[in-house]
């Protein structure tokens, strides 16, 4: 006997056929211990390895305080003398030295930061992109404002 008032099995003309009850669950992909591990080996080296090459960039102690050489003009006090050891008389690479020493040219008679200097007083400065990082005032060796 035909069934009446419905559909056979529960089908709509034209619809989709529904699946079993619950449905099946969608394909997992399982990934292996080993393979999951060297992703994670692979990572972790990528990242320690950026880090040593870069290491230089995020070491700001040694771009503040370079090594310096211990005759440099920027070691030099009031009453050092310096020689003239390259560059230009308007930007010479300075030394110190003993003042009794014949290489002797300038002797520093005042170290102040943005100090202007005095008549008869040579101006030696060093900078550091916009920013003064040594200022020296020095007379000629010789000169009488530096036997003072």
């Amino acid at each position: 006997m035909p069934q009446q008032g419905g559909h056979p099995g529960g089908q709509l003309p034209g619809g989709p056929v529904p699946g079993p009850p619950g449905g099946r669950p969608p394909r997992q992909v399982r990934i292996p211990g080993i393979v999951r591990a060297l992703l994670v080996l692979v990572l972790f080296g990528g990242v320690a390895t950026w880090v040593a090459l870069h290491q230089d960039e995020y070491n700001a102690e040694s771009r503040k305080r370079p090594k310096t050489d211990p005759h440099s003009a920027g070691t030099a006090k009031v009453g050092d003398c310096l020689q003239q050891t390259g560059g230009t008389d308007d930007e010479p690479i300075l030394r110190t030295v003993g003042c009794a020493e014949p290489a002797a040219k300038y002797k520093v008679v005042k170290r102040e930061p943005h100090a202007e200097c005095g008549p008869g007083e040579t101006r030696y400065r060093q900078l550091d992109g916009h920013y003064e990082t040594l200022n020296l005032c020095m007379t000629r060796v010789g000169d009488k404002a530096a036997a003072s």
